[in-house]
């Protein structure tokens, strides 16, 4: 049966429903949508990493690399610090110094 598969997240495996024309995977017990070339969260209006051939001859060729890397850094740094300054709160406890999601019932379990 082409239409069913298993499901990619470590720790379920269950059985996956596949809808090869669409490229997507659902499991049947938790529900995990995702994308059937990379096994990751589906990305419906983004191509598939994978089939970006176009871009990775492009960087293979390119001498560009490191300033590509270095940006994604400082990139990933300045989205790190939104998160923490509007989605996170510090720990109370000054020796813990940790941050947790701001979510309805969440703590940090060093209190």
């Amino acid at each position: 049966m082409d239409d069913l598969g298993w499901c990619p997240l470590n720790g379920c495996g269950s059985l996956a429903s596949l809808e090869k024309d669409q490229s997507f995977g659902r499991c049947q017990h938790c529900e995990f949508t995702f994308c059937l070339d990379c096994k990751e969260r589906y990305h419906p209006f983004k191509r598939c990493i994978l089939n970006r051939l176009d871009i990775f001859d492009h960087l293979i060729n390119s001498t560009d690399i490191e300033d590509i890397n270095e940006r994604n850094l400082r990139a990933a740094k300045v989205l790190n610090e939104l998160f923490l300054k509007n989605c996170a709160k510090a720990c109370p406890n000054p020796k813990c110094g940790q941050y947790f999601q701001l979510m309805k019932g969440t703590e940090c379990t060093h209190v």
